[in-house]
């Protein structure tokens, strides 16, 4: 396991966010996630990929088509939590939500202290996809900065707050399928325990 996945663990089972909306989802997800371990940074796949950059989305657009005729964006059957060096993100298809995705983003962050962790978790509709630059709009968000046992969330009168936290949340959704669909392509995304999905 990745320090960013045993830290959202250790979070949940201190009680932290016991008292926060979306309390129950995150243990939910805690207990169904796969968890992976990228072998690629999200900013690598293009050049492992060896294709253009306009060449590389077409790859990332025909991926997706494959679930929107079903409303999904990833043709996935399960949720997975895909952890690299900078987070670890769980994303799966959102039940109940024609063409959208729910995520959540947990990180270690010690820029400014030994304890400081980031929570981000939502809901992101497709707008237009187009490759590594595919549009989405946040519909639901929660994010909160955890340090010292106990946390804050950003309120909803903080727009700069909540404005960056979504557009975190796009950059991860796009980083966290092209690093998907590079582990499909070199076959170790099937192979992973646990898996139920045939891609």
């Amino acid at each position: 396991m990745g320090k960013h996945y045993e830290s959202f663990r250790r979070t949940l089972d201190s009680g932290i966010l016991n008292e926060t909306p979306i309390e129950p989802y995150l243990r939910d997800i805690s207990r169904r996630a796969r968890h992976i371990i990228s072998p690629i940074e999200g900013d690598q796949t293009i050049a492992a990929f060896g294709l253009t950059r306009e060449e590389f989305g077409h790859y990332i657009d025909s991926f997706i088509e494959r679930a929107l005729p079903q409303g999904k964006i990833l043709p996935l059957d399960e949720l997975v939590c895909v952890e690299d060096e900078f987070s670890a993100v769980f994303v799966e298809n959102a039940l109940g939500r024609p063409r959208s995705l729910r995520l959540t983003i947990f990180m270690n962050d010690h820029k400014f202290s030994p304890d400081e962790r980031l929570l981000n978790s939502g809901i992101l509709e497709l707008v237009a996809y187009r490759g590594a630059d595919s549009l989405y709009s946040v519909t639901e968000i929660f994010t909160a900065l955890i340090e010292d046992g106990s946390y804050e969330a950003v309120t909803d009168e903080d727009k700069m707050g909540l404005a960056l936290a979504g557009q975190d949340m796009v950059n991860s959704v796009n980083a966290v399928i092209e690093q998907i669909v590079y582990m499909v392509k070199i076959g170790t995304f099937a192979k992973a325990e646990g898996s139920r999905t045939e891609l």
